[in-house]
């Protein structure tokens, strides 16, 4: 009992007392039927606090000014103070309603005038740059949802218990108003947009180690809390001389109207005497015309993402970076906005792990759990795990990761077949295929991304990369990497066949290919038909990577092959392809990787239009349909699909034919277009059981119309 009593006679804290006034305030708020759940009920309490602290903050100014002898005009006149009217016992009900809902109304002195938040949307400064343009700005899409006038009088009540003049409660309150930013975004559920947890927040902050001078700026700053925790962090080892300075170097956007209230609360709570937030949408500015006015030193950030803008929007950012995913928007504005020099600006962005890394470490896993190569032995005779190939594999995806073009809206893909992988990355390489297949040499795309890879232990010193990668398929005895590049797609594609160089299977079929005449061929001649028995289509440079020979000893040996028939030549000049002719059917197809990417069949076993009863006449109608797309080199995804549909019309078509038509490689075709129709259910294949079929081909699948004639 003693102990009890005790317990009783305990004086209640601050924090006790502020806790138990908001709750109380929350709970009368949850018996009006106009509030529906925590994402009605804390905006209504966050404007109702706010005009409080503006109170508040007045009397402070007003007793300041006093002491020192100088007249301070109010930012908010009477009748519209809170102390006139929330604290006038006499003013309650529908009254009070009437007073806060309408835009004329009967004020608590009995004159008629402007509504109470009629008047504050309507505030303005001579400056632009006031508490009076905060609060305008902050009320321009408020709204009272009670529907009683007498409740909303019993939460006014409760609120002017806080006491916003006192040090003390307004440090407890700003903690106590970031629990309830949670429980809201937890009552959000999937539309939660309101909340980053604080833990990351604060982290992210520490790592970036915002400097006083320099500007920080989050274009879309929810709730605040980037904003807030480095401006906590800024003040720890800021001086009274220093103030301005940090007051100004903190900026934010954010373009809805409520994390725009809840962002300068949370700011006003924290210290902050003018909030500088923005509240359009921080991309309707053309990218093009930002220049160093617009340049920003750190920039912390979760931007929203998995929804869209409209077309006013996207049409803000360049022809071929033009995409309606936020997320994507959002990246080039924050590669815009960043400082360039003299001392380049830095970024921390919270992303979904598909905007730069798909699957994240998931990929890395994937790639190299099933990799079939001899074991090593470390020095102490003890099995390793990991072997060059494993390294290599991650250093290719590594590369691949530092060097794509991450603002252009085509992906970077890793496919995984049974005998090789391919790396596709959208952007060109930055230095020559000599340069990198020699090494010492590396200009990365994204230099930052590499130093972080660094960082972590996952990437190479600059230009040793590739290297790791020849060595370890050299130590394999598997044919070279091929790096190639698409100059029309702006795409490099990076493919790692494990495969032996001239295996016995392949050697067999080729000897059948070119009967007695193989025992005469060259060494040359030999890795020439093998690259093109394992690639498909092969080019001069692609020889080069394999072969020391100078390119036009290799030009001559691919024309004495041609002219014996065992290859067939497409395109001219530096877009010259040969593939490998079959003058048999044969089993070679069984003997090449299973997966599309390679799977030649479908390119290189139709040496002709006549296999599939194309007449001359009719295939000279075909080159006039593709007309459009083979005289240019950069054509609308859409249009090429619309020719492909209209050149399958009648006839199945090969792959290699398509190519021919269209002017473009066999997989470029296959991977950008044909795939993607076959999804969809625009074309169908000759042999659908058979994907690698010698004869396979596409054609258009018939309207439900067009079946009925």
């Amino acid at each position: 009992m003693v102990s009890k009593k005790n317990k009783i006679n305990q004086p209640i804290t601050t924090a006790q007392k502020l806790g138990s006034v908001v709750k109380s305030a929350r709970d009368i708020m949850r018996t009006d039927k106009g509030l529906n759940g925590e994402l009605d009920r804390l905006p209504q309490l966050t404007w109702i606090m706010f005009l409080k602290l503006l109170d508040d903050s007045e009397k402070l100014h007003e007793v300041e000014a006093e002491l020192e002898g100088i007249s301070y005009k109010p930012t908010i006149q009477p009748p519209y103070r809170w102390r006139d009217w929330a604290a006038n016992e006499n003013f309650t009900g529908d009254r009070l309603k009437s007073f806060i809902n309408n835009d004329e109304a009967i004020s608590p002195d009995g004159t008629k005038g402007a509504g109470l938040l009629a008047y504050l949307r309507n505030l303005k400064s001579k400056t632009g740059r006031d508490h009076a343009d905060v609060i305008a700005k902050v009320f321009k899409d408020v709204t009272n949802r009670m529907i009683s006038g007498t409740l909303l009088w019993d939460v006014l009540s409760k609120v002017n218990d806080i006491h916003f003049d006192k040090s003390e409660e307004v440090n407890l309150l700003s903690t106590l108003y970031e629990s309830m930013l949670k429980e809201m975004r937890d009552a959000a559920g999937d539309s939660g947009e309101f909340y980053t947890p604080r833990p990351v927040v604060r982290f992210i902050v520490q790592v970036m180690e915002p400097k006083l001078g320099e500007t920080i700026f989050d274009p879309a700053c929810g709730t605040g809390g980037f904003l807030v925790e480095a401006y906590e962090y800024l003040k720890k080892n800021c001086s009274a001389q220093d103030w301005q300075i940090l007051q100004k170097s903190i900026i934010g956007g954010e373009a809805k109207s409520l994390p725009l209230m809840l962002a300068h609360m949370s700011l006003l709570l924290h210290g902050f005497e003018y909030p500088d937030i923005d509240d359009g949408n921080s991309l309707r500015f053309t990218l093009s015309e930002m220049g160093e006015k617009d340049w920003v030193d750190v920039i912390l950030t979760n931007p929203p993402f998995g929804g869209e803008e409209e077309d006013r929007i996207k049409i803000n950012f360049p022809p071929d970076r033009q995409t309606k995913e936020t997320a994507f928007l959002f990246l080039q504005l924050i590669m815009r906005r960043l400082r360039q020099r003299p001392k380049p600006g830095r970024a921390a962005v919270v992303f979904p792990n598909g905007v730069l890394f798909g699957d994240g470490i998931c990929a890395k896993l994937r790639l190299v759990n099933d990799i079939n190569v001899p074991f090593q032995l470390d020095r102490d005779a003890v099995r390793r795990g990991e072997t060059h190939v494993h390294e290599a594999l991650r250093e290719a995806l590594v590369n691949s990761l530092i060097h794509a073009d991450h603002i252009s809206t085509r992906p970077l893909v890793v496919t995984k077949f049974t005998n090789s992988f391919l790396f596709y990355n959208p952007g060109r390489l930055r230095i020559s295929l000599e340069q990198l297949y020699d090494g010492g040499i590396s200009d990365p795309r994204n230099p930052n991304l590499q130093k972080m890879f660094q960082m972590l232990g996952l990437g190479e010193k600059a230009g040793s990369g590739f290297g790791k990668i020849l060595r370890a398929w050299k130590e394999q005895q598997w044919f070279y990497p091929l790096v190639s590049e698409e100059l029309d797609l702006e795409m490099t594609s990076v493919a790692l066949p494990m495969v032996s160089l001239i295996p016995e299977n392949v050697e067999k079929e080729l000897r059948e290919i070119i009967g007695d005449n193989y025992c005469e061929l060259t060494e040359l001649d030999r890795i020439i038909l093998v690259l093109a028995h394992q690639f498909g289509d092969i080019c001069n440079s692609d020889i080069q990577c394999y072969r020391r020979e100078h390119p036009r000893d290799i030009g001559d040996c691919l024309k004495r092959l041609v002219n014996n028939g065992w290859l067939e030549r497409s395109g001219r000049g530096r877009g010259t392809y040969y593939a490998l002719v079959i003058q048999q059917q044969s089993d070679l197809v069984a003997l090449l990787p299973s997966s599309e990417h390679y799977e030649p069949s479908s390119e290189h076993y139709e040496p002709s239009s006549e296999h599939y009863g194309l007449s001359s006449e009719h295939y000279k109608r075909l080159k006039d349909i593709a007309v459009p797309v083979c005289e240019k080199s950069r054509v609308d995804q859409e249009l090429v699909e619309r020719v492909i549909l209209e050149l399958c019309s009648e006839h199945y078509l090969a792959l290699r034919t398509l190519a021919d038509l269209l002017n473009r490689k066999p997989d470029s075709i296959r991977n950008h277009y044909l795939s993607l129709m076959l999804d969809r259910g625009l074309i169908e294949l000759r042999y659908p059981e058979q994907l690698n079929h010698p004869q396979q081909a596409y054609k258009t699948v018939s309207s439900p119309n067009r079946d009925l004639l």
